[in-house]
């Protein structure tokens, strides 16, 4: 969830979100990226790469997901519905690479919370 480097923009450069997908791809991953203004220039950033897909709705972009992570902190998401989330991934496990939720209000939607420097 997000690719920009922040929010309000379509900017990728330094982005992490672009680092995190590399890694996961490197690794065999199968990527589903979701953003609300930056999806353009990432299918352009990643243009003939496989294993990586984009949606603009982050229910859409976690099916089937053994993780969401949270890249981007747009405050689109501050008003995810973790229960919906909750049933669309396969395994519950959240990154919040922002520390940008409560990890009680992802908790109780079941999924297994990882917040960095948490």
């Amino acid at each position: 969830m997000g690719l920009a480097f922040k929010p309000g923009t379509d900017d990728l450069r330094d982005a992490p979100a672009l680092d995190i997908i590399r890694e996961l791809l490197a690794e065999g991953a199968e990527v589903s990226a979701c953003d609300p203004v930056a999806l353009r220039n990432a299918r352009k950033a990643f243009e003939g790469v496989a294993n990586i897909s984009f949606c603009e709705d982050p229910y859409e972009a976690a099916l089937g997901a053994d993780a969401v992570v949270l890249a981007t902190e747009w405050p689109q998401w501050a008003n995810i519905d973790f229960g919906r989330l909750r049933q669309q991934v396969r395994n519950a496990l959240f990154f919040d690479g922002r520390n940008f939720f409560n990890p009680d209000e992802v908790f109780k939607s079941g999924f297994q919370y990882l917040g960095v420097g948490r």
